[in-house]
């Protein structure tokens, strides 16, 4: 038993007249990497280690000229940055630059303990998932900063197809210029992680998908203030048939939350206001097992292998969502998931009239990690629980063409080999508890609200054997299939490391690095 499902917001509450009012975000203050929507098809991490108060300093104000804010021109596919670069600290790495200990203590207490000292109680990484096993660097208080740098080609006026500014350039100069600030400061750097855009050699150009051939990047919630046109089907039911935008106070602090209060923040404001939590993931994807177990199983479920990963997934692999579409897919191309006029088919559904999980089934990952309205109550009970996803690919793209015993030959990691191709999860949130840990831990990793019982997510599950993922049947159509029971679903996720992070406002960032936070 864990104290997660004890938080959950009351479903009868009325929601606040003053959340109707508008708000407008200091997109100015707050990192790029919280509000800007776009995905980078080139990226890298690095995660540092300060001596001393004086080098951290050095450091960040050194570095604080190059991170990036949320400005925007509403146009992101029209207007891209060329770069985003983001500093987030962990617990130690806050107290090693000098925040006063009152103030770090002031921070949530999972944030404080760290996702290592949490992951098994609070995000089911237990068997395989054990932060024993995690790759070496993940021990609490080796990582006091993380600085992601993500970059893209900037195309050529005249000619489309010829980058007037290089992507890969741009991502090698920047991290050449953080280098040589850390040198100067002193500052030691722990650990590096590559990521960025599958490359896609049909196409011959990068694209949106996963290792296990799933285009990805939708669902971002709609945030009140943040100026982004945002499709349907992004933010939260509002009763009549339409979405509003999601209370801003859910990700950000200083601002209200869906239950029109100020979320918990550290003291003093300034150190908080604009800022967020990061939970960090590395998560392996295990290519040969999803690979092998849908082709096995596909032999005897009627719709034949597409159709079974669309309804592991509740989406079919080119973005189709089931309940759109059950039986078949559109057909998107990458152009047209990018597409504004055709996102909004992609986004703009609802789970509330589909309650018996015909079209998508009820245990499927999209309707596991945001429910929509299928949990009743006008979907409260999910509006305190959204996340902002961020997160690329790392590792080459694996050829369908390669035999399985090749491609299980890659899968395999431990602690001392590195995992060769999987994902960077991140999820930006106010209350880690109450946001990022609930869903991993009660909707990722048990079934009962969705009348599952202990099915796990069928793609991000930790399994302990035997476990299983059913698919609904039409109780209505006498010539539809009967259900079909997916038993003993391999292990196809695992993770192999992760942390908690705190992204500063960037006014925060400058009082951090000038030793200017003070609680009086």
């Amino acid at each position: 038993m864990t104290t997660l499902a004890l938080s959950r917001p009351q479903a009868g509450v009325p929601r606040a007249a003053h959340l109707a009012e508008p708000i407008t975000l200091d997109v100015g203050d707050i990192q790029s990497f919280v509000l800007y929507p776009v995905a980078f098809p080139f990226a890298r991490f690095s995660f540092w280690r300060v001596p001393s108060v004086e080098a951290g300093r050095r450091f960040l104000d050194a570095i604080i000229p190059m991170v990036t804010n949320a400005v925007h021109s509403r146009c992101p596919h029209e207007d891209r940055k060329p770069s985003e670069v983001t500093v987030a600290f962990t617990c130690d790495g806050l107290a090693a630059v000098g925040v006063p200990a009152r103030s770090v203590a002031s921070f949530s207490p999972e944030f404080q303990a760290g996702m290592r000292s949490r992951a098994v109680e609070f995000l089911a990484d237990y068997g395989v998932n054990h932060p024993d096993g995690w790759e070496r660097g993940w021990e609490k208080g080796n990582i006091h900063i993380l600085i992601g740098v993500q970059t893209t080609d900037i195309p050529d006026p005249a000619n489309p197809l010829v980058p007037a500014v290089s992507g890969r350039a741009t991502l090698e100069d920047i991290n050449q210029r953080i280098s040589d600030c850390a040198v100067a400061a002193g500052v030691t750097l722990v650990g590096t992680q590559h990521a960025g855009a599958l490359f896609d050699p049909d196409t011959n150009t990068f694209c949106d998908r996963e290792h296990f051939g799933y285009a990805d990047g939708f669902g971002n919630p709609d945030i009140a203030g943040s100026g982004w046109p945002a499709p349907p089907g992004s933010g939260k039911s509002d009763g009549k048939g339409g979405w509003s935008s999601i209370a801003a106070g859910e990700f950000l602090l200083g601002t209200r939350d869906e239950a029109g209060e100020m979320p918990v923040a550290p003291v003093p404001i300034g150190l908080a206001r604009n800022g967020t939590y990061l939970a960090y993931r590395k998560l392996h994807q295990n290519v040969a097992s999803f690979r092998g177990w849908l082709r096995a199983e596909s032999a005897h479920f009627p719709g034949g292998e597409e159709l079974l990963a669309a309804k592991l997934l509740g989406r079919f692999r080119d973005g189709t969502p089931l309940e759109r579409s059950p039986d078949k897919p559109v057909g998107y191309t990458f152009a047209q998931r990018l597409d504004p006029t055709v996102i909004p088919e992609l986004t703009d559904f609802s789970f509330g009239d589909d309650a018996a999980g015909i079209r998508c089934p009820m245990g499927a990952h999209i309707r596991r990690v945001n429910p929509r309205d299928s949990l009743g109550f006008n979907g409260v009970l999910v509006d305190r629980r959204r996340i902002i996803r961020r997160g690329l690919p790392y590792g080459a793209a694996v050829p369908e063409t390669m035999a399985l015993d090749e491609v299980q030959a890659m899968d395999e990691c431990d602690a001392d080999r590195e995992s060769r191709h999987g994902v960077i999860f991140m999820a930006l949130n106010a209350s880690l508890e109450r946001q990022f840990e609930f869903v991993q831990h009660e909707w990722v990793n048990y079934g009962n609200d969705f009348r599952q019982g202990n099915d796990r997510d069928p793609l991000l599950g930790n399994r302990e054997g035997g476990d299983r993922m059913t698919i609904q049947s039409n109780p209505d159509d006498p010539a539809a299939a009967p259900p079909h029971f997916c038993a003993g679903l391999p292990q196809f996720v695992t993770t192999r490391g992760g942390e908690y992070f705190f992204i500063p406002g960037i006014a925060a960032l400058r009082l951090i690095a000038t030793g200017s936070v003070e609680i009086a």
